[in-house]
Protein backbone atom coordinates (compact mmCIF):
# COMPACT_ATOMS: atom_id res chain seq x y z
CA UNK A 1 0.00 0.00 0.00
CA UNK A 2 0.85 3.86 -0.37
CA UNK A 3 3.31 5.03 2.44
CA UNK A 4 1.24 6.69 5.60
CA UNK A 5 1.72 9.90 7.05
CA UNK A 6 1.18 11.48 10.15
CA UNK A 7 -0.29 14.96 10.30
CA UNK A 8 3.24 16.28 12.55
CA UNK A 9 5.35 14.40 9.12
CA UNK A 10 3.14 16.51 6.79
CA UNK A 11 3.54 19.77 9.01
CA UNK A 12 7.43 18.86 9.53
CA UNK A 13 7.75 18.33 5.58
CA UNK A 14 5.93 21.34 4.24
CA UNK A 15 7.61 23.50 6.41
CA UNK A 16 11.05 21.99 5.15
CA UNK A 17 10.30 22.52 1.54
CA UNK A 18 8.15 25.90 1.94
CA UNK A 19 9.42 28.48 -0.51
CA UNK A 20 8.02 30.83 1.09
CA UNK A 21 9.00 30.04 4.70
CA UNK A 22 13.03 30.13 2.88
CA UNK A 23 11.95 33.46 1.87
CA UNK A 24 10.63 34.75 5.04
CA UNK A 25 14.00 33.28 6.79
CA UNK A 26 15.94 35.48 4.61
CA UNK A 27 14.14 38.54 4.88
CA UNK A 28 15.22 37.85 8.91
CA UNK A 29 18.33 37.08 7.93
CA UNK A 30 18.37 40.73 5.90
CA UNK A 31 16.82 42.96 8.89
CA UNK A 32 19.83 41.58 11.48
CA UNK A 33 22.60 42.57 8.83
CA UNK A 34 20.82 45.59 8.22
CA UNK A 35 20.99 45.88 12.25
CA UNK A 36 24.16 45.42 12.29
CA UNK A 37 25.26 48.37 9.85
CA UNK A 38 22.81 50.85 11.34
CA UNK A 39 25.21 51.08 15.00
CA UNK A 40 28.49 50.60 12.51
CA UNK A 41 30.79 53.73 12.53
CA UNK A 42 31.56 55.70 9.82
CA UNK A 43 34.72 55.18 8.22
CA UNK A 44 37.40 57.77 8.34
CA UNK A 45 39.14 59.68 5.68
CA UNK A 46 42.65 60.48 5.06
CA UNK A 47 44.56 63.17 2.58
CA UNK A 48 48.14 63.36 2.02
CA UNK A 49 49.63 66.15 -0.16
CA UNK A 50 53.02 66.78 -1.47
CA UNK A 51 54.29 69.84 -3.45
CA UNK A 52 57.66 71.98 -4.45
CA UNK A 53 58.15 75.08 -2.68
CA UNK A 54 60.16 78.10 -4.08
CA UNK A 55 60.88 81.28 -1.10
CA UNK A 56 62.92 84.23 -2.60
CA UNK A 57 64.97 81.82 -4.40
CA UNK A 58 65.10 78.96 -1.96
CA UNK A 59 63.33 75.54 -2.80
CA UNK A 60 62.31 72.65 -1.45
CA UNK A 61 59.71 70.39 -0.76
CA UNK A 62 56.41 70.66 1.06
CA UNK A 63 53.75 67.45 1.48
CA UNK A 64 50.70 66.93 4.51
CA UNK A 65 48.81 64.13 5.98
CA UNK A 66 45.60 64.90 7.32
CA UNK A 67 42.62 62.41 9.24
CA UNK A 68 39.60 63.35 9.63
CA UNK A 69 36.97 61.03 11.71
CA UNK A 70 32.80 61.39 11.56
CA UNK A 71 31.24 60.77 14.47
CA UNK A 72 27.21 60.72 14.80
CA UNK A 73 25.93 63.57 17.09
CA UNK A 74 24.97 61.44 20.19
CA UNK A 75 22.18 59.83 20.54
CA UNK A 76 21.53 59.10 16.78
CA UNK A 77 23.47 55.96 16.63
CA UNK A 78 21.30 54.39 19.18
CA UNK A 79 17.91 54.72 18.27
CA UNK A 80 19.24 54.34 14.41
CA UNK A 81 20.70 50.85 15.69
CA UNK A 82 17.02 50.51 17.85
CA UNK A 83 14.73 51.25 14.97
CA UNK A 84 16.60 48.78 12.89
CA UNK A 85 16.30 45.79 15.97
CA UNK A 86 12.33 46.54 15.65
CA UNK A 87 12.50 45.83 11.83
CA UNK A 88 14.50 42.98 12.62
CA UNK A 89 11.21 41.87 14.94
CA UNK A 90 8.46 42.91 12.95
CA UNK A 91 10.35 40.52 9.45
CA UNK A 92 10.70 37.72 12.79
CA UNK A 93 6.79 37.82 13.31
CA UNK A 94 6.21 38.07 9.57
CA UNK A 95 8.32 33.95 9.48
CA UNK A 96 6.29 33.13 12.38
CA UNK A 97 2.97 34.06 10.40
CA UNK A 98 4.13 31.71 7.82
CA UNK A 99 4.95 29.12 9.69
CA UNK A 100 1.60 29.36 11.41
CA UNK A 101 -0.22 29.86 7.82
CA UNK A 102 1.94 26.51 6.92
CA UNK A 103 1.08 24.59 9.65
CA UNK A 104 -3.13 25.61 9.40
CA UNK A 105 -3.41 24.98 5.98
CA UNK A 106 -1.52 21.52 5.79
CA UNK A 107 -3.49 20.57 8.86
CA UNK A 108 -6.86 21.59 7.29
CA UNK A 109 -6.19 20.66 3.69
CA UNK A 110 -5.02 17.02 5.23
CA UNK A 111 -8.16 16.81 7.27
CA UNK A 112 -10.41 17.38 3.75
CA UNK A 113 -8.05 15.00 1.91
CA UNK A 114 -9.07 11.99 4.62
CA UNK A 115 -12.40 13.10 4.99
CA UNK A 116 -12.88 13.13 1.29
CA UNK A 117 -11.27 9.75 0.56
CA UNK A 118 -13.15 8.10 3.50
CA UNK A 119 -16.55 9.70 1.71
CA UNK A 120 -15.42 7.98 -1.41
CA UNK A 121 -15.19 4.60 0.16
CA UNK A 122 -18.56 4.84 1.58
CA UNK A 123 -19.95 5.76 -1.33
CA UNK A 124 -17.99 3.27 -3.56
CA UNK A 125 -19.72 0.84 -1.60
CA UNK A 126 -23.14 2.26 -1.69
CA UNK A 127 -22.90 1.99 -5.54
CA UNK A 128 -21.71 -1.31 -5.26
CA UNK A 129 -24.11 -2.33 -3.48
CA UNK A 130 -27.00 -0.25 -5.57
CA UNK A 131 -25.61 -1.90 -8.87
CA UNK A 132 -25.75 -5.63 -6.90
CA UNK A 133 -29.35 -4.98 -6.27
CA UNK A 134 -30.16 -3.41 -9.58
CA UNK A 135 -28.80 -6.81 -11.19
CA UNK A 136 -30.75 -8.93 -8.83
CA UNK A 137 -34.42 -6.82 -9.62
CA UNK A 138 -33.59 -6.66 -12.95
CA UNK A 139 -32.78 -10.84 -13.50
CA UNK A 140 -36.30 -11.18 -11.63
CA UNK A 141 -38.70 -13.09 -14.18
CA UNK A 142 -41.98 -11.66 -13.14
CA UNK A 143 -41.44 -8.93 -11.17
CA UNK A 144 -44.36 -7.71 -8.36
CA UNK A 145 -45.42 -4.11 -8.56
CA UNK A 146 -43.46 -3.32 -5.23
CA UNK A 147 -40.90 -5.30 -6.75
CA UNK A 148 -40.70 -2.32 -9.87
CA UNK A 149 -41.28 -0.08 -7.69
CA UNK A 150 -37.79 -1.15 -5.90
CA UNK A 151 -36.69 -1.41 -9.01
CA UNK A 152 -37.55 2.39 -10.21
CA UNK A 153 -36.08 3.58 -6.68
CA UNK A 154 -32.77 1.59 -7.26
CA UNK A 155 -32.57 2.69 -10.89
CA UNK A 156 -33.56 6.75 -9.99
CA UNK A 157 -31.14 6.93 -6.77
CA UNK A 158 -28.07 4.86 -8.44
CA UNK A 159 -27.27 8.22 -10.79
CA UNK A 160 -27.73 10.45 -8.18
CA UNK A 161 -25.29 8.24 -5.90
CA UNK A 162 -22.22 8.12 -9.04
CA UNK A 163 -23.17 12.13 -9.57
CA UNK A 164 -22.14 12.02 -5.83
CA UNK A 165 -19.48 10.14 -5.89
CA UNK A 166 -17.67 12.15 -8.93
CA UNK A 167 -17.81 15.18 -6.93
CA UNK A 168 -16.62 13.52 -3.92
CA UNK A 169 -13.86 12.18 -5.58
CA UNK A 170 -12.88 15.95 -7.90
CA UNK A 171 -13.26 17.48 -3.93
CA UNK A 172 -10.79 14.84 -3.22
CA UNK A 173 -8.41 15.10 -6.11
CA UNK A 174 -8.57 19.22 -5.24
CA UNK A 175 -7.35 18.99 -2.03
CA UNK A 176 -4.62 16.78 -2.80
CA UNK A 177 -3.57 18.81 -5.22
CA UNK A 178 -3.63 21.87 -2.82
CA UNK A 179 -2.19 19.93 -0.12
CA UNK A 180 0.77 18.86 -2.17
CA UNK A 181 1.40 22.65 -3.20
CA UNK A 182 3.06 22.19 0.39
CA UNK A 183 4.63 18.59 0.31
CA UNK A 184 5.66 17.99 -3.24
CA UNK A 185 5.67 14.20 -3.38
CA UNK A 186 5.41 12.36 -6.17
CA UNK A 187 2.10 10.41 -6.09
CA UNK A 188 -0.90 10.51 -3.29
CA UNK A 189 0.12 9.22 -0.04
CA UNK A 190 -2.17 7.99 2.87
CA UNK A 191 -2.71 10.18 5.95
CA UNK A 192 -2.96 8.89 9.55
CA UNK A 193 -4.64 11.86 11.54
CA UNK A 194 -5.92 11.91 14.83
CA UNK A 195 -9.46 12.23 15.39
CA UNK A 196 -11.26 14.59 17.85
CA UNK A 197 -13.51 12.83 20.58
CA UNK A 198 -14.80 16.22 22.34
CA UNK A 199 -13.72 19.57 22.38
CA UNK A 200 -11.39 21.13 25.07
CA UNK A 201 -13.09 23.41 27.11
CA UNK A 202 -12.29 27.55 27.25
CA UNK A 203 -12.73 29.92 29.06
CA UNK A 204 -13.61 33.55 27.41
CA UNK A 205 -11.13 35.16 29.68
CA UNK A 206 -8.33 32.77 28.52
CA UNK A 207 -8.84 33.01 25.33
CA UNK A 208 -9.19 37.07 25.26
CA UNK A 209 -5.69 36.84 27.61
CA UNK A 210 -4.28 34.73 24.91
CA UNK A 211 -4.55 36.81 22.19
CA UNK A 212 -3.64 40.06 23.55
CA UNK A 213 -0.54 38.47 25.17
CA UNK A 214 0.40 36.44 21.55
CA UNK A 215 -1.49 37.87 18.46
CA UNK A 216 0.93 38.40 15.64
CA UNK A 217 -1.37 41.16 14.57
CA UNK A 218 -1.19 42.96 17.97
CA UNK A 219 2.50 42.27 18.39
CA UNK A 220 3.41 43.56 14.83
CA UNK A 221 1.39 46.51 15.46
CA UNK A 222 3.11 47.51 19.17
CA UNK A 223 6.34 46.96 17.31
CA UNK A 224 5.48 49.30 14.13
CA UNK A 225 4.08 52.04 16.73
CA UNK A 226 7.40 52.14 19.09
CA UNK A 227 9.03 52.09 15.48
CA UNK A 228 7.55 55.29 14.33
CA UNK A 229 8.40 56.80 17.70
CA UNK A 230 11.75 55.89 17.50
CA UNK A 231 12.08 57.51 14.07
CA UNK A 232 10.24 60.16 15.16
CA UNK A 233 13.01 61.34 18.03
CA UNK A 234 15.43 60.52 15.41
CA UNK A 235 14.26 62.81 13.13
CA UNK A 236 14.38 65.49 16.33
CA UNK A 237 18.13 65.00 16.66
CA UNK A 238 18.96 65.41 13.02
CA UNK A 239 18.22 68.94 14.20
CA UNK A 240 21.96 68.80 15.76
CA UNK A 241 24.39 68.44 13.22
CA UNK A 242 27.18 65.37 13.07
CA UNK A 243 30.60 66.57 13.39
CA UNK A 244 34.28 65.66 12.34
CA UNK A 245 37.16 65.71 14.34
CA UNK A 246 40.47 66.77 12.12
CA UNK A 247 44.43 65.93 12.73
CA UNK A 248 46.50 67.92 10.27
CA UNK A 249 50.21 67.64 10.08
CA UNK A 250 52.23 69.66 7.69
CA UNK A 251 56.06 70.12 6.73
CA UNK A 252 58.07 72.48 4.62
CA UNK A 253 61.51 71.86 3.82
CA UNK A 254 63.13 75.00 2.25
CA UNK A 255 66.91 75.73 1.52
CA UNK A 256 68.05 74.43 5.13
CA UNK A 257 65.16 76.00 7.33
CA UNK A 258 61.88 72.89 7.66
CA UNK A 259 58.54 74.31 9.09
CA UNK A 260 56.27 71.75 10.33
CA UNK A 261 52.78 72.41 11.52
CA UNK A 262 50.52 70.39 13.77
CA UNK A 263 47.16 70.84 14.58
CA UNK A 264 43.56 69.82 14.39
CA UNK A 265 40.12 70.80 13.75
CA UNK A 266 35.91 70.12 14.43
CA UNK A 267 33.83 70.77 11.25
CA UNK A 268 30.61 70.74 11.52
CA UNK A 269 27.25 72.60 9.76
CA UNK A 270 25.10 74.85 10.77
CA UNK A 271 20.97 74.22 10.82
CA UNK A 272 20.22 77.50 9.70
CA UNK A 273 18.13 76.79 6.77
CA UNK A 274 16.74 73.09 7.10
CA UNK A 275 15.75 72.34 11.07
CA UNK A 276 14.29 68.57 9.53
CA UNK A 277 10.47 70.63 10.91
CA UNK A 278 8.37 68.62 7.81
CA UNK A 279 9.77 65.27 8.78
CA UNK A 280 9.47 65.68 12.08
CA UNK A 281 5.62 66.35 12.41
CA UNK A 282 4.89 63.59 9.44
CA UNK A 283 6.67 61.29 11.70
CA UNK A 284 4.56 62.40 14.87
CA UNK A 285 1.54 62.28 13.24
CA UNK A 286 2.36 58.83 11.72
CA UNK A 287 2.76 57.75 15.58
CA UNK A 288 -0.50 58.82 16.40
CA UNK A 289 -2.11 57.08 13.25
CA UNK A 290 -0.33 53.81 14.55
CA UNK A 291 -1.77 54.14 18.09
CA UNK A 292 -5.07 54.37 16.65
CA UNK A 293 -4.91 51.78 14.68
CA UNK A 294 -2.96 49.72 17.51
CA UNK A 295 -6.10 50.30 19.57
CA UNK A 296 -8.44 49.44 17.11
CA UNK A 297 -6.50 46.25 16.58
CA UNK A 298 -6.68 45.40 20.55
CA UNK A 299 -10.28 46.52 20.33
CA UNK A 300 -11.61 44.12 17.43
CA UNK A 301 -9.36 41.04 18.66
CA UNK A 302 -10.33 41.18 22.41
CA UNK A 303 -13.91 42.55 22.29
CA UNK A 304 -17.31 40.53 22.56
CA UNK A 305 -19.48 39.74 19.34
CA UNK A 306 -22.85 41.67 19.81
CA UNK A 307 -24.29 38.28 20.25
CA UNK A 308 -21.92 37.85 23.22
CA UNK A 309 -22.50 41.17 25.02
CA UNK A 310 -26.76 40.09 24.75
CA UNK A 311 -26.38 36.81 26.79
Amino acid sequence: GRQSYRISDLVSLALQRSELLIASEKTVESARWLKGQAKAWQNPSVSIGAGYKSNSGKNGAAYEIGLSQPVYFPGKQRLAGDIAAMQEKIAGLGRDETRLFIRYDVIKLAYQYVVASELAKHLEERVRRFNAIQVYLTSRPFPSPRKRMEKYIIEMKLPLLKKELAEVRSGKDIAWARLNLFLNLPSPIAIDPPWFDRGIPLKLETIVSSVEKNNIDLKRQALILERTEAESRLAGKFIYPDFSLSFLFSEERVSRDVERFIGGGLTFNIPLWNTNKGNIKSLEANAVAEKAKLEYACLLYTSPSPRDRTR
